[in-house]
């Protein structure tokens, strides 16, 4: 009996833009629902954090079409969850407020 499972295309580049599309959707999601200036040192470190990922957040979903666009777009590839998760943290990021999340 043939068993069919689901393989992800998981190569060593679109699991590394995975992982910082993760890291960056965290980043903007606690940003947005928490007061990081409520300690000194967590809204100094968001401070230092927030233009690299403010610059993550656009060109990692770019870095992902490219890489889905080398993998021939093929469905099971990793890239594709990363453009699915930065696109809704970007709209997350544009469209909510703190006051969204209350």
């Amino acid at each position: 009996m043939i068993e069919s499972s689901i393989v992800l295309q998981n190569s060593r580049t679109a699991k590394i833009i995975l992982i910082f599309t993760i890291a960056n959707a965290l980043f903007w999601g606690l940003g947005k629902s928490i007061n990081v200036y409520s300690l000194p040192v967590v809204g100094a470190i968001f401070e230092i954090l927030w233009l690299p990922a403010l610059i993550g957040l656009f060109i990692l979903p770019i870095l992902a079409i490219i890489f889905w666009f080398k993998d021939k777009f093929i469905f099971k590839s990793l890239n594709i969850y990363s453009i699915v998760i930065a696109v809704i943290t970007v709209i997350v990021t544009i469209f909510f407020s703190k006051q969204g999340f209350k």
